[in-house]
């Protein structure tokens, strides 16, 4: 792992103590062949070929917006970025942000941007589990036959920091769900789904993660998110499918270290 990690960072991040790399692909589904191109204004990058663009902020690490032949694919409707790691940089000093592979030097073959904080001691991020004392950087890269966006987390514990832990480190799609309706685990829970608005409006149970649903198709049933978790060493894929755009987004773990 620290060769692996060295060889992302390179010599500026040497100084690990203790290092995590966690990553993710949100794919689609698309046989063309397309050139990246990076674009960058004040708050934000922008890497596009010819079927995918995601805008990143430069101050968070957030996914913006993540469109595919133009069809606008996450949300912001719960108050947050739709695509977001849960230790962010944001919530460090120091946020440095940094294009780590141009296109316009590679022959449009590939792009990739870091957004980093170093953490000086001080608790970086929120996740489940809490936060944690270490040196947090994200990055983004999007190639040039890809039909997706690839994205991973470093965590660097310098050796003068202060003990730390990781409850959970993730990363978050909140998708459009006036376009996906489908979602897939496994060959058990492959299946329609309610809406946002449905569980927005639904009856909460015994716990917050379960409720009655009280609107559409699906009134009358319970639902609890529970119902959809599963061991990664089974499920390196799995997503949300839209029945009317015949469109998908797909999580595919790189790694389930």
């Amino acid at each position: 792992m620290a060769n692996l990690q060295t060889s992302w960072l390179g010599a500026a991040r040497s100084f690990s103590l203790l290092s995590w790399l966690i990553g993710t692909i949100l794919f689609f589904i698309s046989p063309a062949i397309a050139q990246v191109t990076l674009h960058e204004d004040a708050r934000t990058y922008m890497l596009s070929n010819n079927h995918v663009m995601a805008r990143i902020s430069k101050t968070s690490g957030d996914l913006l917006s993540l469109r595919y032949d133009n069809l606008e694919c996450l949300s912001a409707r719960s108050g947050h970025a739709g695509g977001y790691w849960s230790h962010t940089p944001g919530r460090g000093s120091n946020v440095i942000d940094r294009v780590t592979i141009n296109p316009s030097t590679s022959n449009g073959q590939r792009a990739e941007v870091s957004i980093a904080c170093t953490a000086d001691g001080k608790p970086v991020g929120s996740g489940p589990g809490g936060s944690t004392i270490c040196d947090v950087e994200i990055r983004y890269a999007l190639g040039r036959d890809d039909s997706g966006i690839y994205t991973y987390s470093t965590f660097n514990h310098r050796p003068t920091y202060p003990a730390t832990s990781i409850g959970e480190a993730r990363f978050c799609a909140k998708l459009n769900g006036e376009i996906f309706d489908w979602m897939t685990v496994d060959a058990n829970r492959n299946k329609e789904m309610i809406s946002a608005d449905d569980w927005n409006n639904g009856t909460q149970l015994n716990m917050k993660e379960a409720r009655r649903i009280n609107s559409g198709k699906f009134a009358g049933t319970v639902e609890h998110k529970y119902d959809y978790s599963a061991i990664q060493f089974d499920i390196p894929a799995f997503g949300w499918s839209s029945t009317s755009k015949h469109v998908g987004v797909w999580f595919v773990n790189h790694s389930i270290e």
